[in-house]
């Protein structure tokens, strides 16, 4: 998406991901977070089958990804900020992640081919709940001149 095809207000909602286990065990060993926490399966609660926590680096790259994916990252020339990044409930494997991104701001700059656009974002997990949020400015480009 170009800067020009995000408005103010508008909600932008991503497909679906599930976190799998071996994308918990690439990203561990990628990252090198290798933490007992997130190796050790435990049961979610009483009815659920044991599952992996996800850490919350890897629940930022997912959201990240979903956006990518959805387009929203086409026409990015760079991230400029992440602001007010909360994690409110544990991720685990086997969830199903999507993400909400609302458009706070969009601003033209200085230079005539880009632009800044500032998202709200809510990860969700597969019961509609926010798993983690924040905001991210970034700069866009514009739509060439016909």
């Amino acid at each position: 998406m170009y800067f020009e095809d995000f408005e103010t207000g508008q909600v932008l909602t991503t497909g679906r991901r599930v976190v799998a286990e071996t994308d918990l065990d690439r990203f561990i060993e990628l990252s090198g977070l290798d933490n007992p926490i997130f190796r050790q399966a435990q049961a979610a609660g009483p009815d659920a089958s044991p599952t992996r926590l996800v850490p919350a680096p890897l629940q930022l790259s997912l959201a990240m990804g979903l956006a990518q994916q959805a387009g929203l990252f086409d026409r990015v020339i760079v991230v400029m900020q992440f602001e007010e990044l909360k994690f409110l409930q544990p991720v685990r494997t086997g969830d199903a992640l999507s993400l909400k991104a609302e458009v706070l701001d969009r601003r033209p700059t200085s230079k005539p081919d880009r632009g800044v656009v500032v998202l709200k974002y809510e990860l969700m997990n597969q019961k509609d709940q926010p798993v983690m949020t924040g905001r991210a400015v970034y700069l866009m480009q514009r739509k060439p001149d016909e």
